[in-house]
């Protein structure tokens, strides 16, 4: 299910869901016998319609991606990532085999945010190591990245392809393409998603934030910007204190032109506990999304951003 950034009734890992960074596996290909994507997906599919034939050997359709558009988290199975680092460009993508079980409807939303609180409702006995306690108290089989996972880049007629690491399956390295607009091929699974051109979104400028009731307590926060990009976001995920270790979290996310959005009371306190809030600062973001069989990829070219409190 896509859900836009505006509305977060079911919002969009590693930070509580988690950065989405990947290492090693990257190689540039710029020639005219460049790696297809079409080569490297699996070219069929079974299909399991009673009425139909017991394999479908015509090759797999391929999913466009929506510009503009997010994944509601609890149907994501992947996010590929495209960062601005101050020092040049990386590409991080996860590809998983099924959606998290720990991420539910959030608890609370508001126009621009979602609070998403992980309360068991029993205890979780001693699960195995390829699983996760989800939200009913039950041993859920983990998500697992896909070993064929594959991202290719693409600018112009030049093209750069970013293979699953054999030992980690993340995918990604830096960007040795140059430009700042780049479309997609994303494959796992026998699936294949095209990403149509994105660029880099421009800069936030006058970036402040103000929290009140303080770190250990807080109220209220906001934050503003200015900016002339357009269809691009303001996002931010406010994970709980790294003391607790539990995915319970705050995501807020809208248009980067609105100039600035706050978190209430409610979406705040319950994240402060132990050593305090843990605001992440902001993150400028160019979204598109895809859903597939198993579930949402999100695509993201961003940019982030310290914000000091006052």
């Amino acid at each position: 299910m896509l859900k836009h950034p505006q509305s977060f009734a079911l919002a969009l890992c590693l930070a509580a869901c988690g950065s989405d960074t990947a290492m090693p596996g990257d190689t540039t290909d710029t020639t005219d016998d460049a790696v297809e994507t079409t080569d490297t997906a699996p070219e069929t599919l079974l299909d399991s319609a009673p009425e139909a034939a017991e394999t479908d050997t015509s090759p797999n359709p391929t999913i466009i991606a929506e510009l503009g558009e997010h994944c509601a988290i609890e149907d994501r199975i992947g996010v590929v990532q495209l960062e601005d680092t101050g020092v040049g460009l990386y590409l991080g993508a996860m590809l998983e085999d099924r959606r998290n079980p720990w991420y539910g409807a959030p608890e609370l939303t508001s126009e621009a945010c979602a609070f998403y609180r992980f309360k068991p409702t029993a205890a979780c006995p001693p699960c195995a190591d390829d699983e996760l306690c989800d939200r009913t108290g039950t041993c859920t089989k983990a998500p697992a990245p896909y070993p064929d996972g594959r991202v290719v880049l693409i600018a112009g007629d030049a093209r750069q392809t970013f293979d699953a690491s054999p030992e980690t399956r993340e995918v990604g390295g830096p960007v040795t393409l140059p430009g700042e607009t780049f479309a997609l091929e994303i494959a796992f699974g026998g699936v294949l998603i095209n990403v149509p051109a994105l660029t880099a979104p421009g800069d936030l400028e006058d970036v402040v934030g103000t929290l009140e009731g303080g770190y250990d307590a807080p109220t209220r926060l906001d934050v503003a910007w200015s900016t002339k990009d357009i269809g691009t976001h303001v996002f931010t995920h406010i994970p709980i204190n790294h003391h607790a270790a539990a995915p319970t979290f705050t995501r807020c996310s809208v248009p980067a032109t609105d100039g600035d959005f706050t978190v209430g009371e409610a979406m705040l306190t319950p994240l402060a506990v132990s050593t305090g809030l843990e605001f992440q600062g902001l993150e400028h973001v160019r979204f598109a999304a895809a859903e597939t069989p198993m579930g949402c990829v999100e695509v993201r070219f961003l940019e982030r951003y310290y914000v000091n409190l006052f």
